[in-house]
Parts: C-alpha cells; sequence; structure tokens
C-alpha cells in the first residue's frame, strides 16, 4: 500500500498519525468499546475495531497505556484528558491522528477512494464557485477533484464540529485549493470570523486514495 504514507504528510511534528488496512477484530477492544459496537454488522467492526486499535497506538506514545475510546451521543470519540484526535476511514484504509491539546485545539483527518466523484453529486458537495473551478479543470481530473473537495469539506467538519457541535452543511463551507503546495484553505462564517482568517490544511492525492488533514492551533480557538 505504497499511498499509506501520504498519511504522515498530512500534518506538522505536533501531531501524531497512524494508518492501517481494515483489518480489525472485536478481540482488539477494550470491554466497553466492544460493547458499543455489539450491535454494528460485521464491516462496521473491523472499521471500529481498526480505529481504536490505530488510536491505542498512538495514545501509548503519549503515556495512555490502557483507555476505551468510546464515542459521545453525536459519535465524536471521547479522547483522554489533554488529547485531541479524529478518525476516518473508507473501504480497505484507516487514517488516526492525535495530538495534544496544549498545541492542537482541532483536528480533523479524512481518506476516500480515489475513484471519481459521480457528477450528479457535484452540486450537491461544490458551491457555485467550486464548480467554475471545477469545469476550469482537464476533464478527466474533474472527477478526482471533486472526490477531493468531499473529503476536505468532511476533514473540515470533524476539526471545527467538536469544538462549536454546530453542524453545518456542504454548501456553507468553502475550499480553495493550491496545487502548487498541495494546500487548502477552508471558508467558513463561524471558523473565518474567529481566526480573522480562512483555515489552512494539507491534502493528498495518491493511485488509491485521497487524503486531506487540518489542525487548528490551540491559540487560535474559542
Amino acid at each position: 500500500m505504497p499511498d499509506q504514507g501520504l498519511a504522515r504528510e498530512l500534518f506538522g511534528g505536533d501531531v501524531l498519525v497512524a494508518s492501517s488496512p481494515i483489518d480489525g477484530r472485536a478481540d482488539d477492544l477494550l470491554p466497553d468499546e466492544r460493547a458499543a459496537c455489539a450491535r454494528f454488522a460485521e464491516r462496521r467492526v473491523r472499521e471500529f475495531a481498526t480505529g481504536r486499535r490505530c488510536a491505542r497506538q498512538l495514545l501509548g506514545q503519549m503515556g495512555w497505556t490502557v483507555f476505551p475510546l468510546g464515542r459521545d451521543a453525536q459519535r465524536v470519540p471521547l479522547w483522554p484528558p489533554g488529547v485531541v484526535g479524529s478518525i476516518s476511514h473508507t473501504k480497505d484504509l484507516c487514517l488516526v491522528a492525535v495530538a495534544s491539546t496544549r498545541d492542537v485545539a482541532g483536528l480533523g483527518v479524512d481518506v476516500e477512494g480515489a475513484e471519481p466523484l459521480a457528477p450528479k453529486l457535484w452540486s450537491r458537495i461544490c458551491t457555485p464557485r467550486e464548480r467554475r473551478w471545477l469545469e476550469a479543470q482537464p476533464q478527466a481530473e474533474r472527477g478526482r477533484w471533486a472526490k477531493l473537495l468531499f473529503s476536505v469539506k468532511e476533514c473540515s467538519y470533524k476539526a471545527w464540529f467538536p469544538l462549536t457541535r454546530q453542524r453545518w452543511g456542504f454548501q456553507e463551507i468553502e475550499i480553495e485549493f493550491d496545487p502548487s503546495r498541495r494546500e487548502f484553505r477552508v471558508s467558513m462564517a463561524g471558523l473565518e470570523e474567529h481566526l480573522g482568517h480562512p483555515a489552512t490544511g494539507v491534502y493528498r492525492r495518491g493511485r488509491r486514495w485521497v487524503m486531506a488533514g487540518l489542525s487548528l492551533p490551540a491559540r487560535d480557538t474559542p
């Protein structure tokens, strides 16, 4: 899985990242975690267990040797005190990122398969400005850029929602790509008003996956 190494390029040194194929088992889970996924389908159990195993690996590097990683009523992972994190998985890959709240207060990571996003979904995911940008790209690349837009918006939501508990739709956030730096800028009313500038994250495009990472420095959060 050569694209897997791209995950390490999403963040700076203040964020720990782990990746794994979806190969987790119920036996990998702590008792409280196993109870939380008791009604999941088998595939969902594998995803859940892979994410928790990767998270436990990273938490161990931060000094948390045993910590059951539950989730709240809004499906946000319940990280240990002083830790912020994000989990994402697609059909064959899981990514997990964690950091100390001393450095990072909002953290989002997302991975999606690299296959193009169907054109019928573009108007749902993309703002009019983003649609115009897509139409200016080579026709063969538009679907993949649309998929990356979806991934970046998911990543941004994961970074901001746990801090504010404010839901928003795809049309309420706008993304601008900088292909020369493989970065993106996020424009969203609540986030931009607080920071005073758009947030900036990193994306990577591989043969099998596209992925995005966004960290909000602790000093820039509410």
